[in-house]
Formats: C-alpha cells, structure tokens, sequence
C-alpha cells in the first residue's frame, strides 16, 4: 500500500500485492536497502514489478518507531539503472526522520485529542452529577428554612435566641439563593445574567455579610475585622448576586487564614478610569496565591492551588461566578498578595449617586 507517492505511478497503482515490493526488503531487515540494477541483481531480478513496472534501481529507507517497529520504507526508484550515492542515501534518511516525526506528531496529536474528549466527557458527567446534586440540595435546605420560620413564630425566646434564629434564617436563605445560582451558573455565562437592581448601602452589605459568617469566623478562631467610610457609598446593584460574592471571598480568605489571626474587610471610596467607584477588599494574613494561579482562580470550575489551613478544599465554582457577576455590574474583581503576606482579594462596583 502507498501511503503517498509523488512521480513514477507504476501505471497508476496505489498498491501492490507483496510479490512485486521491493519495500518488503526494507521493512523484513529493518535496514536501507538499495539496488542499482534490478534486471541483474539475483535478490530481486526475478520481482514481476521489474518487467511490469519496469522498475531498474531502488532506494528504501526505514520507517522506524521511537521503540524500534519499522512501519513501513520512504522509497525512490528509477526505470534506469543508476549508483546510489552517499549523498543520495543522507537525504533520503534525512526525508524518512521527517516523515517519522510527521507521523509521531500526528500520532501524539490523535492521542491528545482522545484524551481532551474524554476529560471532555468526564467533565460533563461531572457536571450533570454536581447539578443533581446541588438541585437535591434545595429540600433540605427548605426544610431547615421553614422549621427556622416556625420557631420565630414561637413565643418565649430571648434576644440572644431571636439573634441566632435571625442569623439562621438569613444563611439558609442565602444558601437556597446559591443552590438556585449554581443551577443556572453556566446559563448565565452564556447568557449574561438579568441583575435585580436597587439602591443599596455598601456598608450596610458588607456588615450583614460578617453577620452571617461570624458563626464560622468564631469556629475557626479568626477574628473579622471591618475597615467602614464615614460617609455612606451606594451601589445600583442586585443585592443578592453582591451578597454571595462577599460571602465567597470572605469564606475563603476565611480559609486560609491562620488562627488568631484577623480577615479584613475594607469599603472605601475609590476611582477608576476618572469613575468614581467602591472598592471592597477582603485582606487575609494566608500563604498568598501562586503568580501562576492569580489570573486562572477566577475561571469557570478552576480549583485554588491547595487547600485551607484547616485542610478545607478550595471549589472551582466560587471565584468565577464573582467574576461573572462583577461583569455583569460593570466593575472589576481581581487579586494581589500583600507585601507583608497575605492576600487581598477586591470588587470596583461603580458608585450610584
């Protein structure tokens, strides 16, 4: 079989039975072979491709694998006798180690890609097991929800108990928000997402965000600290979508923070291109973030690059619905470490005046 010819069609074959290959030489010994006149060379005079193709000299090269397998010869041939000459055979040889490399690439290249369709199709099942999951998520959440909504309705608590219950009803609430948002997270990527806007309060948003997490902060033995304007800075913003960015990053600066040491969170006036903003940052005192992992932590199902200080993991949804939802308000989200250690993870919302 010629897998590719160039000149001498041998009447327009494309393939010839075994007993007329010269190649079969090549491949049987593994080494190049030549024959400067067919008609009078006893290995091959009697070849019936002699008197039907009429074929008088020959040079084959090895195709030879990284592991050893001859695949076939990279061939030239003449209907004239003629001496092959040194330089002859190191160009052919030179010509048959680019065909090898052509065909190893094309080999690594069909690997590869049966490799990435089958992460791609791992990926997917990964998904569908995740959002069925995520989707069963909602009846218990509900439940917990609705038996929080009972007990406010009973009598005889204290403030104390009313506080916790109140802090138990915004965090289920928050959570059956985020089940819902992790349903839909990739629709909205490629979609965009349809903000429920209103005027809001930075500074009361961030300070019901720390209400919510200070359960967990008092847990991990991290003390969360707040950093608030004199002034108060308004967003045109969806509450919600902004609530659960917060709550992304402050659970995880949360995470990587070692105990006893404090997690910030700052609000401030601040400007971009000439635009007045808000910045909102959240400082840890963790290991910080690999300059190779800054830029890829906010893309779609990207992981962080180790777990927590308390061997949490890291899950890759988080960071890239902040960015999406930081898009979709027209501001920016991104990270730095701090000089000191630490990271600095912040949102730019533009200011509503």
């Amino acid at each position: 079989f010629f897998k590719s010819q160039a000149g001498g069609d041998a009447k327009g074959a494309r393939e010839t039975p075994l007993s007329h290959s010269f190649c079969k030489h090549v491949v049987e010994d593994g080494r190049p072979f030549s024959v400067e006149d067919a008609s009078t060379d006893e290995r091959v005079s009697a070849n019936p491709a002699v008197g039907e193709y009429g074929v008088r000299s020959y040079l084959g090269m090895p195709l030879r694998t990284r592991d050893g397998m001859v695949l076939g010869s990279l061939c030239v041939f003449e209907t004239q006798p003629r001496k092959w000459s040194e330089e002859d055979q190191g160009r052919l040889s030179d010509l048959a180690a680019a065909v090898m490399r052509e065909i190893e690439l094309r080999d690594r290249t069909s690997a590869l890609k049966d490799s990435l369709a089958a992460s791609r199709q791992a990926e997917q099942e990964r998904e569908k097991q995740l959002r069925m999951t995520v989707h069963d998520l909602r009846t218990p959440a509900g439940a917990v929800s609705s038996c929080v909504d009972m007990l406010l309705l009973g009598e005889g608590l204290d403030e104390e108990q009313l506080e916790l219950l109140g802090i138990c009803k915004e965090s289920t609430d928050t959570l059956l928000a985020m089940v819902q948002g992790i349903l839909t997270t990739d629709a909205a990527a490629a979609k965009g997402f349809l903000l429920e806007r209103a005027r809001i309060s930075a500074s009361l948003l961030v300070r019901r965000v720390v209400r919510m997490i200070q359960p967990l902060a008092d847990e991990a033995g991290i003390r969360l600290e707040m950093r608030m304007p004199d002034e108060t800075i308004f967003l045109n913003a969806d509450e919600s979508k902004l609530e659960r960015v917060l709550v992304n990053l402050v659970t995880n600066a949360l995470k990587y923070s070692p105990v006893e040491r404090p997690v910030t969170i700052e609000v401030r006036r601040a400007e971009a291109a000439g635009v007045p903003q808000c910045r909102i940052a959240v400082f840890d005192e963790g290991p910080g973030v690999a300059e190779e992992d800054q830029e890829r932590i906010f893309l779609h199902r990207e992981k962080g690059p180790a777990a927590g200080q308390r061997g949490d993991a890291s899950f890759g949804i988080g960071l890239s619905f902040c960015q999406m939802v930081a898009d979709a308000h027209g501001g920016q989200i991104g990270m730095t470490n701090r000089p000191d250690g630490g990271s600095e993870f912040y949102l730019m919302l533009p200011v509503e005046f």
